[in-house]
């Protein structure tokens, strides 16, 4: 837990002054929601205090001329200006996986040394901070029980701001960890979003065993995972995640869940697993891409995976005896945080929280917790 002591007081203190007395860009509206972005290396500091996605005033302080500082620097610019770029494809179909690839992973050695896992994160253009918390946190060991982790990033486009552009350039030269291509980055192109990145890994990375597909505001256990994959007897015919049987469309059009009769006119979706976190077996991978294009498209992604795999005669699997995917935000506590695979709906403070009581507290004396708890409970 982050204790907010008289230091942290004294420094947010000064931030605040800083923030205060710098020009202001946009004039605010005093009745809505201020987020301040803050962000420092041994290059550089930065903070952008700002409210609904525009930046209402920015601190940049640049220690060392290197590239990651400047990359800081970019990325607090991010609202500030808007170049007119031709516009990117806007919704792309499934059909067409043809848009240009703009920025493509490099930091990875597939071909030597195959990863055991490959994990595929849905982004946002300028999520740069995000990802930042995410790299520093639960993606930051590259090897856990032994077995090559690799991390990639998955974004769309962003119309009508270069300066995004060149800061996710800047990013990718230090990273290599991110795949673009040129769509509207959309929660309405997240099935799109999603075959790009298995396409990339079943290109790029052929040898891997296993892809966990998950999003940004989602922690993840790898600690937690990997045992479990590697107990299996075989490492293929696996779908496995939060599971949702018999699921109903959402026929409400004011929804972000909306699916019109037109889109799908079942009553219920075949079984699926949740977007927050779901793990595919290399052979179901090649299979989801031969079969995709044959499958009514829907801008639901875990529901058209689930709807690929039941074409397949596919249906998920548990990973656990006992629930370890989690798709909303579990409460707090280093027991439960080391026992499970994911939470979702974490900001990037949350992350790093998270990975530290992970870190942390003893898996075997939490083991020990849970029976006792399955006992008294009459479950085992």
């Amino acid at each position: 837990m982050v204790e907010w002591d008289k230091k942290a007081t004294k420094a947010f203190e000064a931030l605040k002054e800083a923030l205060c007395s710098n020009p202001v860009l946009v004039v605010p509206d005093f009745e809505k929601e201020f987020i301040v972005q803050t962000d420092a290396s041994e290059v550089g500091l930065g903070a952008v205090l700002s409210q609904e996605l525009k930046a209402i005033t920015l601190l940049y302080q640049q220690r060392h001329c290197v590239l990651l500082g400047y990359l800081i620097f970019l990325s607090s610019l991010l609202f500030l200006c808007e170049v007119p770029l031709d516009p990117p494809n806007q919704y792309g179909s499934i059909l067409n996986m043809s848009s240009p690839v703009t920025l493509s992973p490099w930091n990875h050695n597939c071909s030597s040394e195959p990863p055991f896992l490959v994990i595929l994160v849905t982004s946002e253009p300028y999520s740069f901070i995000v990802r930042k918390a995410i790299r520093s946190t639960w993606a930051k060991n590259r090897v856990v029980a032994g077995k090559p982790v690799l991390i990639i990033f998955l974004l769309g486009s962003f119309p009508g701001s270069s300066i995004q552009q060149v800061a996710l350039a800047a990013e990718d030269r230090v990273y290599g960890d991110v795949l673009q291509r040129d769509f509207v980055d959309s929660y309405y192109n997240l099935t799109l979003k999603t075959l790009m990145g298995l396409q990339w890994v079943a290109q790029a990375c052929p040898g891997a065993s296993y892809v966990f597909k998950t999003d940004s505001d989602v922690f993840v256990n790898i600690q937690r995972l990997l045992p479990l994959l590697l107990r299996r007897a075989t490492h293929t015919h696996l779908y496995t995640g939060r599971v949702s049987l018999e699921g109903e469309p959402v026929r409400n059009p004011n929804s972000k869940y909306y699916v019109s009769k037109t889109e799908f006119p079942f009553d219920y979706y075949p079984p699926f697993c949740s977007g927050t976190g779901y793990v595919l077996s290399m052979d179901l991978v090649w299979d989801i891409l031969t079969v995709s294009p044959t499958v009514r498209e829907i801008k639901l992604e875990d529901v058209f995976i689930g709807m690929c795999l039941n074409t397949l005669g596919v249906q998920p699997s548990y990973l656990s005896s006992v629930q370890v995917f989690y798709n909303y935000m579990v409460p707090f506590h280093p027991c439960p945080y080391s026992l499970l695979v994911t939470s979702h709906g974490l900001r990037p403070a949350q992350l790093h929280w998270a990975q530290k009581a992970v870190e942390r507290v003893s898996r075997d004396r939490c083991f020990q917790e849970q029976l006792a708890d399955l006992n008294v409970m009459g479950e085992i």
